[in-house]
């Protein structure tokens, strides 16, 4: 393990997503670890991360419940279904892209609590040894473990962020109907909060070292892409029967 940029590791039992060698911290090197303030250490911080995660899902459901209480003259009022089937698709096919990516290829974990250094393995050593590992063993443990659902000990699912996709389509959904529903000085008024909340989000997840730069990058684009795919073969909201039967019945008299 050298001091410089290239490592070489050299050892016949090398696990995936090895975080340290012989007890040592073991990071990719990285932009945001290197430049940006540490806070893997603050519960606050690590508090605030998953909490500005729920409070951009709040507000994406919230801006889809703007027209069962009020309306704009001269803008759209979607139906509420129509707004939830949409974001919930999105979010079904940027999760799904997302699997692959993280199976591929298993890189060292970036947050504190993936660091090896941190685990005793039962011979007593340390870098040879996943804190869950005794949790996912047999296929039954993959399904019904309930370990990670009260320690944070998840560290393969790195490429690409989990959370900055989530919150990123969730604000983009929330944006394109904002400016449909909403006259434009409350339109921009809801976009600037939900792009802060987004802004925070990636904010918190870098500094709590919980993701690479790289994770953060590659779901900043690729949230996009996916959004604009789904608009591109999904041009139209899914409407309730009988709006489309009414569709239907002018067609045919015209």
């Amino acid at each position: 393990y050298g001091g410089g940029s290239n490592i070489t590791i050299a050892t016949p039992g090398l696990r995936s997503n090895l975080s340290a060698l012989h007890g040592e911290l073991f990071n990719l090197k990285d932009f945001s670890q290197d430049y940006f303030v540490d806070f893997s250490g603050s519960e606050f911080v690590q508090g605030l991360n998953e909490a500005v995660a729920g409070v951009s899902l709040a507000l994406t459901v919230a801006i889809f419940l703007i027209p069962l209480l009020v309306s704009f003259r001269g803008q759209a009022r979607p139906h509420v279904v129509s707004m939830l089937h949409r974001w919930q698709r999105t979010l079904f096919t940027v999760s799904i892209l997302r699997v692959p990516t993280y199976l591929a290829t298993s890189i060292p974990g970036a947050a504190e609590h993936c660091q090896s250094v941190h685990w005793t393995s039962p011979r007593g050593g340390h870098g040879e040894w996943e804190v869950n590992q005794r949790h996912a063993e047999t296929v039954k443990d993959m399904f019904f473990d309930t370990y990670n659902f009260f320690n944070n000990s998840n560290c393969g699912d790195l490429i690409y962020s989990g959370h900055i996709a989530t919150v990123l389509t969730s604000t983009l959904i929330a944006t394109h109907y904002a400016r449909r529903m909403l006259g434009a000085r409350w339109a921009w008024g809801v976009c600037a909060l939900i792009w802060l909340i987004f802004s925070l989000q990636v904010f918190c997840v870098l500094t709590t070292r919980n993701h690479y730069t790289v994770d953060v990058v590659v779901a900043c684009y690729t949230a996009p892409l996916n959004y604009i795919a789904n608009v591109y073969f999904f041009p139209k909201d899914v409407a309730p029967k009988e709006e489309e039967r009414g569709e239907l019945e002018r067609d045919s008299a015209c």
